[in-house]
């Protein structure tokens, strides 16, 4: 309820939460932009590391490389990677699982390629209130468009009943 916002958040993860609370975690042109992305990428049956890599150096200009230990004196974003802008390098840690890798690549693809969306839609949030909100709040959408290019929810859903909602088959 938007009727309540000077109230309910004191801190940008507060600001965050209700934005994606407000939304019911659903953002469906992000969603549908990034699932098409993905389909775009993808060579093979699923969406791996390679073509997610191989489409950040040929469409945006970003090279992956992958060490056992990240740079000291860039940027991190979080615990297995690091990123820097001047020489458009997202630093991988060797050592990550494939899954991580493969979603960190993702989310930087998303990040890349939706960035102008998702800046408009944070520029309109009244609930986001301050700069390091409507940063957190990129992050998160990046990720969101990461998770939908990397298992897109119709596949997602054919697949869950085909295996009549398996958990251990999904």
């Amino acid at each position: 309820d938007a009727s309540n916002i000077d109230t309910r958040s004191e801190t940008p993860a507060e600001e965050v939460e209700d934005l994606f609370s407000s939304s019911n975690n659903y953002f469906a042109d992000l969603e549908e932009a990034a699932t098409d992305l993905g389909n775009n990428i993808i060579r093979g049956g699923r969406l791996l590391e390679g073509d997610l890599t191989e489409f950040a150096r040929s469409k945006l200009g970003v090279t992956i490389t992958h060490e056992a230990k990240l740079p000291a004196d860039v940027g991190r974003l979080g615990k297995l990677s690091s990123w820097e802008p001047e020489n458009r390098t997202l630093t991988l840690l060797s050592t990550a699982s494939p899954a991580n890798r493969r979603f960190l690549v993702a989310r930087l693809i998303a990040g890349r390629s939706q960035g102008e969306w998702i800046k408009a839609f944070l520029e309109d949030q009244a609930v986001l209130t301050s700069d390091a909100s409507r940063e957190r709040a990129g992050r998160a959408l990046s990720a969101y468009a990461a998770s939908a290019m990397l298992m897109p929810y119709e596949t997602f859903l054919e697949t869950a009943r085909s295996v009549r909602y398996d958990i251990d088959a999904l």
